[in-house]
């Protein structure tokens, strides 16, 4: 897809086709020696999964703060260099029952045991309000309506407002990657916030998957902001799940308190007395032991630190070591502020609370870029990702301005999406998102840094100080709202259970990943195959891979063709 080219002339003049080796002040060696210690330190044990709010998220901020202050990046926070924001936290505080449901034959109860509300598999999640709530429920397939009309579980409309409403918890595989539009609509909070719009007076979310888990039950719970709705995870479903689908009746008593918790996003500034700012930004909180229930791992993750060093030491550490180049070699047109946000993983809180509140004047700023998992760079398809390429009209020119060495690069237009760029966009900044892919260590306690690629982020570094010094020379962006898709909205039934490659741009959907026991796995398919037709549909792209999967019901059987090592191969396939 190629953009507009509006770019001015003058800026042709200064810009030609560049390279690392005659472009980049800064050694190649020593930028990575530098990566590894903040990635070490970052994603340490020690810090425990860098939790928001948690003492853990404190050591984590001073660490970033002490690294801005050495290299003199000057205080913009409103308490030096933190600038604290607050959310809420649910706490349990009483027993007794739970949820009741009602059919025109018989009543299920499902009680609390003390404060232990798992054991019989129903609990309150994380944002649900406090108050009881009464009356007839209705299904809503994933309650997912995603922002660029892929996916709409709630074409009911109007019809859905006052009642309770049922959904199957997560989302269907086949859509997703870590910063997708379903991604995006994906969340708990999400969901939620979705559900009150279209007058839900509770929810109800149930495991029917086995391979998805189920967030664990946590006494403290996270609540980043207030809901007025009681909100329920219903784990084990004994009775048959058509029951939930006949929209009965339902009581729900969440027994839940709040406590207000406190985060800390980290702000320096270099302040050339420029009359322009370039924002850079990362954020450095993570799950912790998932007392959150973001995990992905399938197994007992509460037991586990969840380091994150691709998610998001890898950014951190990114921002930490261009402060000290900008410091050092950055142009003198240009201000920068650099953020370490906190509490992006419970929904762009920190950022969301920066724009709100900002410590600058925001009528400065040129442009945001955002730094979000840039620590796997694949060595054999050498492609990064960059999104947000239609928040500007002369992104295109600039991005194409630049080459780092062989790297190839997937660009997306889309401003928005499940990570803190979109803030910025929101605001109408333009806005850059640097990504280097997906991987099985996403949201899981194997994300560890023995896995970075510490080259691959020095090259996102070096792209980043790159297009800083073309915006220094030409302080020209015109901001612009990105093109929704008017495709037709998909909803699912059935998933095929792989991790398409997001960062492939060719014909058909590449798998990057192949989930255990679920239909693509037992057809045959595995990491590396191309999928091009499912039944008599042929697959081009994502997007007709979704249609596709919509034409498709549980139990029902067919063929899925895929190329692999160039030969067709046909495989039966059983949903």
């Amino acid at each position: 897809m190629r953009f507009t080219k509006l770019i001015p002339c003058l800026i042709s003049v200064f810009i030609s086709r560049i390279t690392i080796a005659q472009n980049v002040p800064f050694n190649s060696a020593e930028t990575i020696w530098e990566l590894k210690q903040h990635v070490s330190v970052l994603s340490h044990d020690s810090l425990e999964g860098r939790l928001v709010g948690s003492t853990a998220e404190v050591k984590a901020s001073n660490y970033i703060s002490s690294q801005l202050q050495s290299f003199d990046v000057k205080p913009k926070g409103t308490n030096g260099h933190l600038q604290s924001f607050s959310f809420k936290r649910s706490i349990v505080d009483k027993s007794g029952t739970v949820l009741e449901i009602k059919t025109k034959n018989r009543t299920i109860t499902f009680h609390s045991s003390g404060n232990d509300f798992s054991k019989l598999g129903v609990y309150p999640a994380a944002m649900s309000g406090y108050q009881k709530a009464k009356g007839k429920s209705v299904w809503v397939n994933y309650g997912i309506e995603t922002s660029d009309g892929t996916m709409n579980d709630y074409s009911l409309g109007k019809q859905l407002k006052g009642k309770i409403f049922v959904m199957q918890h997560g989302y269907p595989t086949s859509q997703f990657h870590p910063h997708s539009a379903v991604a995006e609509a994906a969340s708990i909070e999400k969901k939620i916030e979705k559900a009150i719009a279209y007058g839900a007076i509770g929810v109800v979310i149930i495991r029917t998957d086995s391979t998805q888990n189920m967030p664990a039950f946590k006494k403290h719970l996270s609540k980043n902001s207030a809901v007025t709705i009681p909100v329920l995870f219903l784990n084990r479903v004994t009775e048959n799940l058509e029951i939930y689908m006949k929209n009965p009746m339902m009581s729900i008593n969440p027994m839940i308190h709040e406590k207000e918790i406190v985060g800390n996003n980290v702000i320096g500034y270099i302040h050339n007395n420029a009359s322009k700012t370039i924002i850079i930004g990362a954020h450095y909180d993570h799950l912790g032991r998932d007392e959150f229930g973001h995990s992905t791992y399938r197994g007992d993750s509460t037991q586990q630190i969840h380091n994150g060093a691709d998610d998001n030491a890898s950014g951190t550490s990114a921002l930490i070591v261009l402060a000290d180049i900008l410091k050092k070699h950055g142009s003198q047109n240009m201000n920068y502020l650099f953020i370490a946000f906190s509490g992006e993983e419970e929904g762009l809180l920190g950022s969301n609370y920066f724009v709100k509140n900002p410590t600058i004047e925001m009528s400065t700023v040129v442009a945001m870029f955002n730094m979000d998992m840039v620590g796997r760079l694949d060595k054999d398809k050498y492609t990064l990702g960059i999104n947000g390429t239609g928040t500007a009209k002369e992104w295109n020119d600039l991005l194409k301005s630049i080459q780092i060495d062989s790297l190839k690069y997937k660009y997306t237009e889309s401003g928005t999406g499940a990570s803190d760029h979109t803030s910025f966009y929101n605001v109408n900044i333009p806005a850059l998102h640097y990504f280097t892919g997906t991987h099985h260590d996403y949201h899981k306690p194997s994300d560890d840094e023995d896995k970075i690629n510490y080259d691959g982020i020095y090259k996102v570094i070096s792209h980043i100080y790159l297009m800083n010094e073309a915006l220094a020379k030409s302080k020209v962006l015109t901001f612009q709202k990105t093109k929704e898709d008017t495709a037709t909205k998909v909803s699912f039934k059935v998933t095929l259970g792989i991790m398409p490659d997001y960062l492939y741009d060719g014909a058909g959907v590449m798998v990057d990943g192949v989930t255990p026991e679920r239909p693509a796995a037992k057809s045959g398919i595995i990491k590396g195959d191309c999928v091009i037709q499912l039944g008599d549909i042929k697959i081009t792209d994502m997007q007709s891979y979704m249609k596709a999967l919509s034409q498709f019901s549980k139990g029902q059987q067919t063929t899925v063709s895929v190329l692999r090592a160039g030969k067709e191969i046909v495989m039966n396939l059983t949903f």
